[in-house]
């Protein structure tokens, strides 16, 4: 998969941060708590002195991510149509006011190769009384 567009979300240093998206695997259907084996998760500091290493790999609970219906609440800002996947990246993974971060899944299917899901870029403001 290309990614032409990753979207800057902005948040604060030391603040955990929600990551959502409406997830599809290879034959176009939604997936399912049941289709889903693992989901792999990596933060990297991109404006660190090691950009290509993760700075943590936070767990990824399938059973509290994966939706297996659509959801449409007031988080779910991209269109009416909604989400089935949600995680909030801990306040680790911002540690440094003024970096750029990008959070990258890796979805682990029942059956089937795994797949990357759209990376989020990160940008952590500082936050000048911590």
């Amino acid at each position: 998969m290309t990614y032409i567009n990753e979207s800057v979300f902005y948040g604060m240093e030391d603040s955990a941060h929600i990551c959502m998206a409406r997830v599809k695997g290879y034959g176009g259907t939604l997936v399912t708590q049941a289709a889903v084996s693992s989901i792999a998760c990596k933060v990297f500091d991109l404006s660190g002195a090691t950009p290509d290493t993760a700075i943590i790999s936070p767990v990824v609970t399938v059973g509290t991510s994966i939706y297996d219906a659509l959801q449409t609440d007031d988080q779910w800002s991209e269109d009416d149509t909604g989400y089935n996947f949600a995680f909030t990246v801990p306040k680790t993974g911002f540690p440094t006011g003024d970096h750029t971060y990008r959070v990258e899944f890796i979805v682990t299917p029942i059956a089937g190769d795994s797949f990357p899901l759209r990376p989020y870029r990160i940008y952590a403001a500082p936050i000048r009384s911590s």
